[in-house]
């Protein structure tokens, strides 16, 4: 087997869905032999602990948000890459792309793999970028067919998110009260004060506690408002957390209010449990999940279906049965990475 030497660039190393996809596949291609190096560019490095657990070359370029910082960045890219004679670079979100395309003008040979992670790239601005450049870059992988627009590659790879799914086959205690999981950064597009008010009618109904796993610059705002509206006693918030599975595993139903998604990974987590799944229908989740498989719904309506798979739970467990099965068939990480090595072969003429 030929070994690849590449550089997984990505904007930071703070928690959160894309950095996940990162550390599974940078461990995944070195556990097959081949040569990674990681490169967070902000001075966001909460989980590079764990590429450094898994002896992963990780490192970050600690770029402010100055035009100097930014130079300096591209700099020390530049050098690095050169010293290491990387060939290919896999490009994760947008601000990493912009830095990379800056390197490539000075090693026109570069090949640039670019995956968003995300429907919403985030602004005009971002979305004229990422059109702009798709002529200099050399592959893009979008989680699904309804992923593609105009500023991707007409030849765009399908690749969706993947999950180690053996690890979430546990056998634990569900929690004595009936909890709804909620994972991810708390930050606006996650949408997690739509839950507070939610709770305030739902506890009218029946007894219930929604976990909230995750950090995030809304945090204190997130409390503020549970306090503000009487319902402190149905939250808890969990922080950061590494036994995701344990944590699907005690829940009973998983809720993703969130306002735009690419694929998370915190719902493959969640189907990967075997718990029902509740989803707002944005991003590539409507590929992934149907009325028989879990729930799709919009936010006038999660209220309503929060409801009924508390009343209707064996039902409720009957989709989330399909959609486990699913996931393993289908979004397993083994088939992903192989994927991914695919695509990097064929730019490398290998």
């Amino acid at each position: 087997m030929y070994n690849i030497k590449i550089l997984q660039l990505i904007t930071g190393l703070d928690v959160g869905g894309a950095e996940k996809v990162v550390f599974d596949l940078s461990r995944s291609l070195k556990d097959l032999g081949h040569e990674v190096f990681v490169i967070g560019i902000s001075d966001k490095d909460n989980l590079k602990y764990l590429f450094e657990e898994e002896n992963i070359n990780v490192s970050i370029l600690n770029v402010l948000k100055t035009f100097s910082s930014f130079l300096r960045g591209c700099k020390e890219l530049f050098v690095f890459i050169k010293e290491k004679d990387i060939r290919i670079i896999h490009v994760h979100m947008a601000h990493a792309l912009i830095m990379a395309l800056m390197v490539k003008i000075f090693r026109p040979k570069l090949k640039i793999v670019f995956t968003s992670h995300n429907f919403n790239i985030g602004s005009k601005t971002r979305e004229l970028i990422v059109n702009f450049s798709k002529h200099f870059r050399d592959a893009d992988i979008i989680f699904s067919a309804s992923m593609w627009k105009n500023i991707y590659k007409k030849n765009a790879y399908v690749i969706p998110n993947g999950i180690d799914v053996s690890k979430y086959e546990t056998n634990v205690k569900k929690n004595e009260i009936f909890t709804f999981l909620c994972i991810g950064r708390i930050e606006p597009v996650k949408n997690h004060k739509f839950l507070v008010d939610i709770a305030v009618r739902l506890e009218k109904e029946f007894d219930f506690e929604i976990h909230i796993v995750g950090e995030g610059f809304l945090k204190q705002e997130l409390i503020d408002y549970i306090v503000e509206k009487n319902v402190k006693s149905k939250f808890k918030l969990l922080g950061y957390r590494k036994d995701i599975n344990i944590i699907c595993n005690r829940s009973h139903v998983f809720i993703l209010p969130s306002l735009w998604e690419g694929l998370p990974i915190s719902l493959l987590e969640a189907a990967a449990s075997g718990i029902p799944v509740i989803s707002t229908a944005v991003g590539s989740i409507p590929e992934l999940i149907d009325e028989n498989s879990g729930y799709l719904t919009d936010l006038d309506f999660l209220y309503d279906k929060m409801k009924l798979t508390y009343y209707n739970y064996n039902e409720a467990l009957k989709k989330a049965g399909l959609l486990k099965r699913k996931i393993k068939e289908k979004y397993s990480l083994t088939f992903v990475v192989d994927e991914h090595i695919r695509v990097y072969k064929k730019l490398l003429n290998i």
